[in-house]
């Protein structure tokens, strides 16, 4: 007697975008759209609380995730300030969504299935979440062997509000084999759907 825990998981994605020039400044637009589902298995097991008359495997029902996200981005470099310096900013819109879905009855119900108790009704979940980022970037090439480089962004969480955070960051160039970097910056990331809503467990 050894249960055995399966999965099938699929994993898809596709990424398309535009590149060109407008003016003297680099435009970049992709969407990029993620999804993955995990669905859970469980065999040479049974369910104690239907007895002689239990299964041994049974469908454990699975979770499911999916993020689309939108970028937006323009920059250039001029060539004639300093040593060169370097522009950009842009935006991005992402969108989640967080699924846990039940496995068939006999997987969860009493203790459940020996060695993974499958998901049930009051497990389920469906949630989304939607933000929206702009940044802008500079970069100063004081000279060939010293940049100093400064960011800033915003961003807004349907969930979570709102949140700035900003970076300084600095590079000296002491051989071409040895150079001295730095940086300090904030930072926020909003906890992910999954370590918000994932469960297994009565509720």
């Amino acid at each position: 007697f050894q249960p055995m825990l399966e999965s099938t998981v699929v994993d898809l994605s596709l990424i398309a975008g535009y590149k060109t020039k407008l003016g003297e400044w680099d435009f970049d637009l992709s969407n990029t759209n993620g999804y993955n589902q995990f669905d859970y298995g469980i065999s040479n097991t049974v369910n104690d609380a239907l007895g002689i008359n239990s299964p041994t495997s049974f469908d454990a029902g699975g979770h499911t995730f999916l993020q689309n996200t939108v970028n937006l981005d323009f920059s250039k470099f001029d060539d004639t300030v300093m040593s060169g310096l370097g522009l950009a900013f842009g935006a991005e819109y992402r969108y989640e969504n967080y699924t846990i879905y039940a496995g068939e009855e006999g997987s969860y119900i009493g203790n459940g299935a020996n060695s993974f108790p499958g998901f049930a009704p009051n497990n389920e979940v469906d949630e989304q979440r939607s933000s929206v980022g702009i940044y802008a970037d500079v970069e100063l090439n004081f000279t060939d062997k010293f940049l100093v480089d400064i960011a800033g962004r915003f961003e807004n969480y349907n969930d979570f509000g709102n949140t700035i955070n900003g970076k300084i960051a600095a590079r000296y160039k002491l051989t071409d084999a040895v150079v001295l970097r730095g940086a300090f910056g904030t930072g926020f990331r909003a906890p992910s759907l999954q370590q918000q809503y994932f469960n297994t467990v009565d509720k």
